[in-house]
């Protein structure tokens, strides 16, 4: 699947509009929300799943304590990482 870029973005919120006169309001008033990326790969979807979970502040503190224990948050570095540490 290839990434969104700038015209889908603005085809997919012209369509969600178009469905719904409550966000083609808010758009209407705020403008379109920013397209961000980031980098695709496992540390993305832990990222993902803490911000759902907490803030993304304390997502953000999360994530870099998991760094300092793992080094590079993969697959591999979690699953070898004890649920003590994880927890620590």
């Amino acid at each position: 699947m290839a990434p969104m870029g700038p015209n889908s973005f603005a085809c997919s919120v012209s369509a969600l509009t178009s469905r719904d006169n409550h966000l083609a309001a808010m758009v209407e008033i705020f403008g379109a929300p920013e397209e961000w990326t980031r980098p695709p790969g496992f540390g993305t979807l832990v990222r993902l799943i803490l911000e759902q979970q907490v803030s993304l502040a304390s997502a953000e503190a999360a994530y870099r304590r998991l760094e300092l224990r793992v080094a590079e948050v993969t697959p591999a570095s979690v699953l070898d990482t004890d649920d003590a540490e994880l927890r620590a």
